[in-house]
């Protein structure tokens, strides 16, 4: 519920107490200085690099050389499905981390210093735009590099290999409860690129607690219980899911799995 509440808070400085809840829940102890003290002391770097500056592009990449050249915050291009890279107190203390949870590192310093930015969840690739200065994105992976809008356009090209066409939905700034089931989401999938079913089961309770109707991911969730030989609970999240979505495109297949999963049921029983 704590989750659920922070994310549901339309409150940008509660992103970061949203994100330090996820890591609580998956750490069994947590050491380091909480995630809010860090972004402070950042920002309260950035603020002297920063004095004399006027609002603007020129402003924006200041803040993106403080954080980028002098504090050494990067892209995890080796490591980029290390779980590590979503969690924020871990991104905080190694100074790595992938698109998005830059952006959140990005933004917070940013709104500690009174600049306003938004995230942007681009396709493939998690992008921050500025809200202060028109045709200004941000791409904090690789070293907070400025963007317009028609290197957005070629970002894309790139990422699908043309396969999308662009549209203004793409770059639409996201909702904090947005994000957070992005980053939900990322760890879910490297979690499952790892075989690691348990935290990949975990990162799916945490979505549920956020967004209850995200029907998929009780569908998810009950295929992977079913795959650690955990039948009533499986049954019981494919039961919900096809009476959710009667009209399921993938109603067939999940009848035929639910039978399977009733038998081994009866087997433990």
């Amino acid at each position: 519920l704590h989750l659920r509440e922070l994310a549901r808070t339309p409150d940008p400085a509660k992103l970061i107490d949203a994100m330090d809840w996820i890591s609580i829940t998956a750490f069994d102890e947590m050491t380091g200085r909480p995630p809010g003290d860090l972004l402070e002391e950042l920002a309260e770097g950035a603020r002297e690099r920063l004095e004399g500056i006027p609002m603007g592009r020129e402003r924006i990449e200041a803040l993106s050389h403080y954080l980028f050249e002098e504090c050494g915050f990067r892209g995890n291009r080796e490591g980029y499905y290390e779980p590590e890279n979503s969690y924020l107190h871990c991104v905080l203390e190694r100074r790595l981390g992938i698109p998005i949870t830059l952006s959140v590192v990005y933004m917070d310093v940013g709104r500690r210093l009174g600049m306003n930015f938004a995230g942007v969840s681009f396709p493939y690739h998690f992008l921050v735009r500025s809200l202060d200065c028109e045709d200004v994105f941000i791409d904090p992976f690789h070293n907070g590099a400025l963007m317009t809008l028609q290197d957005c356009r070629h970002l894309l090209v790139q990422l699908s290999g043309g396969a999308i066409d662009f549209q203004p939905r793409f770059i639409k700034p996201v909702s904090e409860l947005e994000l957070l089931v992005r980053v939900l989401r990322n760890l879910k999938l490297v979690h499952l690129k790892a075989e690691n079913l348990e935290c990949a089961i975990h990162a799916i309770d945490l979505i549920l607690t956020i967004v209850p109707e995200a029907w998929g991911e009780v569908r998810d969730r009950g295929l992977l219980h079913l795959q650690m030989s955990h039948p009533k609970t499986a049954i019981e999240d494919l039961e919900a899911y096809l009476e959710a979505r009667p009209e399921a495109e993938d109603r067939m297949r999940l009848e035929h799995i639910l039978r399977q999963a009733r038998a081994l049921s009866l087997e433990y029983n």
